[in-house]
């Protein structure tokens, strides 16, 4: 028996006395423990649909009365898939067990049309009328119909809950859809369509009960991705709307006004499909930015923080990257000089995490712990949830470390024991090796190293040409506590540049291995001598040994393990790729890492072969005919001076 991987295709943070991530794989909900790294609650949701949707609500914690300590902590969750929908109470114990007990509130039901979007209606949100009457969630459909749920706790014989058809919008095919509840009651619906429109509208139980405001033009392809925005208390503009679609670009709108109507003759339809719609004047003064994204198709947007008048913004992909953005009013002097352009604000590219791997990243959360802090969950085709904090040095987001990586391997390990599965095994043959491929991969560097580094230019002031040494990776202890071994990695040798030009150079790195989260670490070492760790440079996104890796091992026959990772050095990114070939399950017998980095002050590529070396002898040759620089500005090193 062997398990398939499953994508993940919905996420949510649920804040409760602590941090949890409510992940859908397939049709299952998978609820992990964010600071523990542990899967506490696997449970089927659907009988066909996968979960493409999930909605929190923290209903709260009981108290013990004499302690005061938390005996434990109710959510209610919305999950949607497909027309299916369910609704759990999830009651999580405070205690030893740390056990979850589940309720099933909605069991699956299925409604007349695909669900694309759910809300929770917050509690007297709009007092006006009965709580009887309000909803407890709202979904909106494929064709823009907006559905009430109420759930019911009252005497036996009563339905247990109650779905209706609320209102509708103007008529249309959607692709995507988001909405909120804002402070007045209403519900504010963004439609994207198959045929490159978005709609925005929204909903208020009384007289004229629904309303539409905007319908934007401008898009190339069907929207696949729509977000609101909280509303800004301060600032030119008070809620935005971010857009994606298959034409690659990112849009962003201003919606502050939505007291608006527009008449039936601003509804109808252009007797166009959409695409290449001529964007009216309204549409452009309402544009605020747009850019285009990403190698291939855009999935998804999520706003981050908002600070003055600047927003926040994630973007993922078919491509498997996550990327951050700024929307920013432009510069007076800029905006002044671009007559052609009506655009007032730009989205300015922040950095491109690439923690994922084959194609498609399908689902993003979002949980802002504070003022100054923000952390990211993103899953993808590849079965793994990885979360990090974004570096955002305008809207006061400094961090950039990754926090925590779960996978489905994780997940199956920490089932309980199967009696289906074969030879009593309490995890799948096939999912038990690749826990330990950071592991062997670390271990697998340890020693000596022949290096020969080759660095291609596309800036004058970057040095090309050809950098060969050594390189060792030397195990030491380490001052991290939660780092469960560390090396210290040195490099020696020569460069000649393009020009002839012969240069001694060397660098330092620390290279960290964490068995909690099963991942390698790349840090900087301070420059005065002392090889104590500066800060981070990124994290390997390693690959998991598969099981026909571990075949062809066994057959002694070489096989490659692939691995990334990201840094932001101001506003040059760079990205490495790292090729790790294995001639067992433990032994690195040659390995490249390929820099590839872009942006205004550095644009090269460096290509480092490293081959094991066991018996050096030393550099040879005559040291008179060179130039000893010693860390040299700009040296050919992949690290902090050819980035910094």
């Amino acid at each position: 028996m062997t398990n398939i991987i499953n994508p993940i295709t919905a996420l949510a943070f649920l804040h409760l006395d602590r941090l949890y991530i409510l992940a859908g794989e397939g049709k299952v909900l998978r609820v992990f423990d964010h600071a523990e790294n542990e899967l506490v609650l696997s449970y089927g949701i659907f009988h066909s649909e996968p979960v493409h949707g999930i909605v929190c609500h923290g209903i709260g914690c009981a108290i013990e009365e004499k302690s005061h300590n938390i005996t434990s902590c109710t959510a209610m969750v919305l999950l949607w898939g497909g027309k299916s929908i369910s609704v759990l109470e999830l009651h999580f114990m405070n205690d030893s067990t740390r056990d979850v007990h589940v309720k099933t509130l909605v069991p699956e039901s299925v409604l007349p049309d695909r669900i694309l979007h759910g809300c929770y209606y917050h509690e007297n949100a709009d007092e006006s009328i009965n709580d009887l009457t309000n909803p407890d969630f709202y979904l909106v459909t494929a064709h823009n119909e907006l559905i009430s749920l109420k759930i019911h706790g009252g005497p036996s014989g009563e339905p247990p809950h109650n779905v209706q058809t609320a209102s509708a919008g103007p008529y249309s095919m959607l692709y995507s859809a988001h909405m909120i509840t804002t402070a007045t009651g209403r519900v504010l619906i963004a439609a994207g369509t198959f045929f490159g429109e978005i709609v925005v509208w929204s909903f208020k139980y009384g007289i004229n009960p629904s309303a539409t405001h905007h319908i934007f033009r401008g898009h190339q392809g069907s929207v696949f991705g729509v977000q609101i925005s909280e509303e800004a208390k301060i600032g030119t503009v008070q809620r935005v709307l971010a857009s994606c679609s298959d034409d690659r670009t990112i849009r962003t709108w201003d919606i502050s006004e939505t007291n608006n109507q527009l008449t039936p003759e601003e509804i109808q339809p252009t007797s166009e499909s959409g695409f290449g719609a001529t964007t009216s004047k309204a549409d452009s003064v309402k544009c605020l930015a747009t850019t285009m994204a990403h190698a291939s198709r855009i999935w998804g947007v999520r706003f981050l923080h908002h600070k003055d008048d600047s927003w926040g913004l994630l973007s993922y992909g078919e491509d498997a990257t996550a990327q951050t953005w700024i929307l920013c009013p432009k510069p007076i002097r800029k905006a002044s000089s671009l007559q052609a352009s009506p655009l007032r604000f730009e989205l300015r590219h922040q950095t491109t995490y690439r923690y994922h791997f084959g194609k498609s990243i399908w689902a993003a959360a979002i949980h802002n712990e504070s003022t100054d802090s923000c952390l990211v969950s993103t899953g993808g085709a590849d079965g793994r949830i990885t979360s990090y904090h974004p570096k955002m040095k305008a809207l006061g987001l400094h961090s950039q470390a990754l926090s925590c990586q779960f996978t489905n391997e994780e997940a199956y390990a920490r089932l309980p024991a199967d009696p289906h599965l074969p030879n009593g095994s309490d995890t799948p043959v096939s999912m038990k090796q690749p826990q330990a491929s950071a592991a062997l991969i670390f271990d697998a560097l340890k020693g000596d190293w022949k290096l020969s580094r080759t660095i291609s230019d596309g800036l004058s002031s970057d040095p090309a040409g050809d950098f060969e040494g050594t390189a060792a990776f030397e195990p030491r202890k380490s001052s991290d506590k939660s780092c469960d071994a560390e090396y210290l990695y040195s490099e020696n040798g020569e460069f000649t540049t393009i020009q002839g030009l012969k240069l001694k150079a060397n660098r330092q790195y620390t290279w960290r291995y964490s068995k909690n989260q099963n991942i390698v670490t790349v840090y900087f070492v301070k420059t005065d001598g002392s090889e104590a760790v500066d800060y981070d440079f990124h994290t390997l996104g390693l690959g998991n040994l598969d099981t026909q890796s571990l075949e062809n091992s066994r057959n002694a026959e070489p096989f490659e393990v692939t691995a990334s990772g990201q840094h932001t050095c101001e506003a040059d990114d760079y990205k490495v790729d790292y090729t790790f070939r294995m001639k067992s399950t433990s032994v690195i017998d040659q390995w490249t890492a390929k820099f590839t980095v872009c942006g205004p002050r550095k644009n090269y590529i460096a290509v480092s072969n490293y081959t094991r070396n066991d018996e050096l002898c030393g550099d040879s040759e005559s040291k008179e005919s060179r130039v000893e620089v010693i860390n040299p500005p700009n040296s050919p090193t992949d690290g902090r001076n050819a980035g910094n």
